[in-house]
């Protein structure tokens, strides 16, 4: 399905056909004009933040890098779009690469959030088993953290120029960025070693240009790229759904050529191998990815052979078939709950905390910084002035105190060990 602006994105053929992309209002008027590709993706960031996006999008939209940084800009400056800048940032996953002038929007569903889940739990207890026992593989295994869906820069692409001008993500992305699904990897790396991705419908087509994004973008750093396919259609017919899952996977190939440089590939060594049939049941095999997959090659060694993490192809089909399961319940708004019935809600009063707006807050709590900075520089500079008059107050600080006393005399020491007291209280 493609979106309104069909020249500019598109997106998952996987969206329903009653679900369609409702863009808002276009952003607020501006001296310059937009061209249809900022235009355009700042609407969609929009309808993300409004939640008027179909969650299970795959939104992949060209944008020019000069054009990414006008988004940004835009974002930044935030005139009228009501801090939209600030959600990208925080609750937005997206990938941006400037070398093939893609941006793209991931929405993920809750069967991909919690199927990953179940994946990264039971990778998660391998690990801490094999961490548990004795020798240099136990070392190595209790090195391997969850690097979940942090950002990931790929910038030593091999034959990139060097550029040593400043980088910001935001305004001089120079380099792709790519936002996994999870990703493990020893903590004191860079790059993670090893990235999952889950697919679906438009996503599929791009799994093995995001390998070749991920294995060759990071220099090869990223040894592994597993694609687990949890919403597979027949290649005959795209309205033909089946419960078919598949796993996929790419690996760093190193060579020697005749021309005496060394070459670096993505090799796909795993095609669409099926871990759950076209009528939901589990098939033979396993995911199975050794201890030294999780390591940069010249920190393995033969010993990280005998140890593997693997995961039976049936416990991928279960992990998949609770995550679906429970996307049922969501979309149908049902299963048990305490209060069953609408008499039961209307019989029920809830009593939430009182809490104070913010605005309220804020402002009260402004007014009373502003007043002991002023009361403190009042006091400073009072203070100064004794200091330069000598350690005497001049006859205006006199007047202004009543003006009737004798000005008495203040020596240095009973001066500074009041400041320091003040200061103390303070």
């Amino acid at each position: 399905m493609q979106c309104p602006h069909s020249t500019i994105c598109e997106s998952s053929d996987s969206m329903p056909p009653d679900r369609t992309i409702v863009l808002p209002p276009s952003p607020p008027p501006s001296d310059e004009k937009l061209s249809p590709a900022v235009f355009t993706v700042v609407r969609l960031l929009q309808s993300h933040r409004d939640g008027t996006l179909y969650s299970g999008s795959w939104i992949k939209c060209r944008l020019l890098l000069t054009e990414y940084r006008k988004v940004w800009e835009l974002l930044e400056k935030d005139n009228g779009l009501n801090g939209l800048g600030g959600y990208v940032e925080d609750k937005v996953r997206y990938d941006f690469n400037p070398d093939n002038e893609e941006f793209i929007i991931r929405m993920p569903t809750p069967t991909h959030e919690l199927f990953i889940e179940n994946v990264v739990d039971d990778m998660k207890a391998q690990f801490r088993d094999a961490a548990s026992g004795q020798g240099l593989d136990a070392e190595k295994a209790k090195q391997i953290i969850c690097h979940g869906g942090t950002d990931i820069i790929l910038r030593d692409e091999p034959g990139r120029p060097d550029d040593n001008s400043d980088w910001d993500l935001k305004m001089n992305a120079k380099y792709p960025k790519r936002t996994p699904d999870t990703a493990f990897g020893p903590a004191t790396v860079l790059y993670p070693t090893v990235v999952l991705e889950i697919s679906y419908s438009q996503k599929r087509k791009d799994l093995r240009y995001i390998a070749d994004d991920y294995i060759i973008g990071s220099g090869g750093s990223i040894g592994v790229v597993i694609g687990l396919d949890v919403e597979y259609r027949k290649k005959t017919s795209k309205r033909t759904s089946s419960k078919m899952a598949t796993v996929s996977m790419w690996r760093r190939k190193i060579w020697m050529g005749e021309d005496g440089m060394r070459h670096l590939e993505a090799e796909e060594v795993i095609s669409e191998d099926v871990f759950r049939t076209a009528n939901g049941e589990a098939a033979l095999g396993a995911l199975t990815l050794k201890l030294s997959d999780f390591f940069l090659p010249d920190v393995t060694s033969s010993s990280d052979q005998s140890v593997s993490i693997s995961i039976p192809y049936s416990r991928l089909a279960t992990y998949l078939n609770l995550a679906q399961e429970r996307q049922i319940l969501i979309d149908n708004e049902c299963g048990p709950k305490l209060l069953e019935t609408k008499q039961e809600r209307q019989s029920t009063i809830g009593h939430k905390h009182k809490q104070s707006p913010v605005e309220e807050f804020d402002s009260a709590d402004d007014v009373q910084i502003e007043e002991r900075i002023s009361q403190r520089a009042k006091r400073v500079k009072d203070e100064d002035r004794i200091w330069l008059d000598g350690g005497n107050k001049s006859s205006q600080d006199k007047r202004g105190r009543g003006g009737s006393k004798r000005s008495q005399g203040c020596n240095y020491q009973e001066w500074a060990r009041k400041k320091s007291e003040e200061s103390r209280a303070d």
